[in-house]
């Protein structure tokens, strides 16, 4: 399908997409909002508004999220390592908030 057919249908004016394809920013501007959503853990419907996002809660730290992605690759004995760590972690901090109380 040519850039004419393509922006016809979705009717967008020739002269802005003349400019849009001599630019070249399709691509870059569609990495930016492909970044946008996996940064923010929605969907490319949800993230322009054609649906709702998932209620799910997710975690919010973007580079927590990440690693947790990465995480899921290791071999079994190396995560269950890190729920040691991590739990062992949250209960230092749950015992600080109790002995702080």
């Amino acid at each position: 399908m040519s850039y004419l057919h393509l922006f016809s249908i979705i009717d967008v004016h020739l002269s802005c997409a003349a400019g849009w394809v001599r630019r070249c920013t399709s691509l870059s501007a569609l990495d930016t909002v492909i970044e946008i959503a996996d940064i923010l853990q929605v969907d490319m419907d949800a993230l322009v508004g054609r649906r709702p996002p998932d209620k799910e809660l997710k975690i919010r730290n973007y580079q927590l999220h990440c690693l947790v992605q990465e995480v899921d690759q290791l071999p079994d004995e190396d995560q269950k390592a890190l729920v040691i760590l991590m739990d062992s972690l949250i209960k230092k901090q749950k015992f600080a908030q109790v002995m702080g109380s």
